[in-house]
C-alpha cells in the first residue's frame, strides 16, 4: 500500500509538466517560423541566382581559354585584350655550388722556434 504514492506522484508531476511545457511552447511560436521560412526561401533564391551568374561566367572565361589555346597554337598568332597568351616562367639559372674554404698551411717550424720550445 505505501508503494502507491511513488507511483502516482511522479506520473502526476509528469502530467503536469508536459501540459505546461506544451502550453509554453504554443505561446512561444506565435507563427514565428512563417516569417523565417519566407527568409529563407529569399535567401535561396538569391544564392541560386547568384550561382547561375558564376556558371555563366566560368563558360565565358573557359572559351575564352580555349580561343587563347588555339589561337596560341595557330602560327600567325596575334595578341588581344580579350584572350592574352600566359607565357610559362623562364627557369631560374642554377646556382653554382659553394665550396668548403681550404685550411691554412701550417707555418713551418724554423731552427729558432724549435729552440724557444725545446725541441732538436
Amino acid at each position: 500500500m505505501s508503494s502507491i504514492p511513488c507511483i502516482i506522484i511522479p506520473a502526476i508531476v509528469g502530467a503536469i509538466c508536459g501540459i505546461l511545457g506544451y502550453l509554453i511552447g504554443r505561446m512561444a511560436w506565435n507563427g514565428t517560423e512563417g516569417g523565417r521560412a519566407s527568409t529563407l526561401k529569399a535567401e535561396l533564391d538569391a544564392c541560386r541566382s547568384h550561382s547561375k551568374s558564376l556558371n555563366s561566367r566560368v563558360e565565358t572565361l573557359e572559351g575564352e581559354l580555349a580561343a587563347a589555346k588555339s589561337s596560341a597554337s595557330s602560327p600567325n598568332a596575334v595578341m588581344t585584350a580579350a584572350s592574352p597568351v600566359v607565357q610559362k616562367p623562364k627557369a631560374k639559372p642554377k646556382a653554382k655550388p659553394t665550396t668548403t674554404p681550404k685550411a691554412k698551411a701550417k707555418p713551418k717550424a724554423t731552427a729558432k722556434t724549435k729552440a724557444a720550445v725545446g725541441k732538436k
